[in-house]
């Protein structure tokens, strides 16, 4: 590929990613930014965000009897193959963990390694207040503690 379809190519996925990113976070249209999401990814299969985005289109257009978990995990695991300190995707797959499906029980260990790497990649308020809220009903009162004050200052 010639610099000129490299170039052409890049602006044609931020483009795509533009309708995307409008339809899944302003519309809350999941359904319509998944299949864009799904061409991105065919055109640029190690698209790290367009595999974090496609997990959640997919968390958001699973009914309550659909099991979303495994092709979430799928698509996450592949983000941290191709980075596996991605602030987003070790967020994203801590918050997985701890979420109740049928085919995933709470996994509160598995939750709090990802999203402690998060947190070293990015002290992110919204990241901590979710790794307090594990260690609580964990019953890790002092952790909790702690990460509820690191929220606060």
């Amino acid at each position: 590929m010639n610099a000129s379809n490299f170039d052409e190519l890049e602006r044609q996925v931020e483009e795509l990613f533009d309708k995307a990113d409008n339809l899944m976070i302003n519309l809350k249209n999941f359904q319509e930014a998944k299949q864009i999401y799904s061409s991105i990814l065919e055109m640029d299969p190690d698209n790290i965000d367009a595999l974090n985005s496609t997990a959640t289109c997919i968390k958001n257009t699973s009914g309550p009897d659909q099991d979303f978990f495994p092709a979430c995990l799928d698509l996450y695991q592949r983000a941290l193959e191709l980075d596996p300190e991605d602030f987003e995707t070790n967020f994203n797959i801590g918050i997985l963990y701890y979420t109740e499906t049928p085919s995933n029980k709470k996994d509160a260990l598995k939750a709090i390694h990802y999203l402690k790497i998060a947190i070293a990649e990015e002290r992110s308020a919204t990241v901590m207040f979710n790794l307090a809220v594990i260690y609580e009903e964990q019953g890790e009162r002092g952790q909790a503690k702690e990460m509820y004050q690191e929220v606060s200052n």
